[in-house]
């Protein structure tokens, strides 16, 4: 009989623990949410990245640029990054042609210290371009030197920019009479062909 009082309360204890810690189970469960998968059975979805910027447009232009061997302006033609109006395009222009030549045949048509200001395109057909002037190239500068430099300047921006037939050359903001005394740009200047020689012939 003795035995028999002790097995059954064995199985009413061991039943009480079961319940106990199915209750405790539950209530875990209920306390910390859902369960986190691992990241390979629920990858991350990342943000796609931002789309590659499309490459810049070009434009093929014309320079005009002195011949080592007569002093007289020859065209070399370069593709440049196409600005969005005429007056960033014609700033463009005068960049490339104060960095000079590409051809070892010809040499710059602007000094070192020659320097763009600003650039202007009204619209009436004239393009009004301000430099800094070296003061001691103006000094120096021979009347090929100085009409090397202007032919540059006039046929580099009238090449290229459509419905524009004259350009306004200013020194530090203001009208002068000539870049170093021998050329003549008080007024408005036409294309200036007549510095502009033949095709060189190619290199040996």
């Amino acid at each position: 009989m003795a035995w028999v009082l002790i097995a059954a309360a064995a199985a009413a204890v061991a039943l009480l623990f079961a319940l106990a810690r199915k209750e405790g189970s539950t209530r875990l469960r209920r306390s910390t949410g859902d369960v986190v998968r691992a990241r390979e059975s629920a990858p991350l979805k990342l943000a796609p990245g931002s789309p590659t910027p499309p490459p810049a447009e070009k434009i093929r232009v014309t320079l005009f640029f002195p011949l080592r061997e007569d002093g007289l302006l020859r065209p070399e033609e370069r593709d440049v990054e196409k600005p969005a109006d005429a007056a960033g395009f014609a700033r463009e222009l005068m960049r490339e042609e104060i960095a000079g030549p590409k051809d070892p045949r010809l040499v710059p048509a602007l000094p070192d210290k020659f320097t763009l200001r600003n650039v202007f395109v009204p619209g009436d057909g004239q393009i009004v371009v301000d430099f800094n002037v070296d003061s001691a190239w103006a000094r120096s500068a021979g009347s090929s030197d100085e009409l090397a430099a202007v032919g540059a300047i006039v046929d580099t921006l009238l090449q290229n920019l459509a419905q524009t037939d004259r350009v306004r050359i200013l020194v530090n903001g203001n009208p002068v009479e000539t870049l170093a005394g021998h050329v003549d740009v008080s007024r408005p200047l036409p294309a200036m062909r007549d510095v502009v020689g033949g095709v060189p012939a190619p290199a040996p």
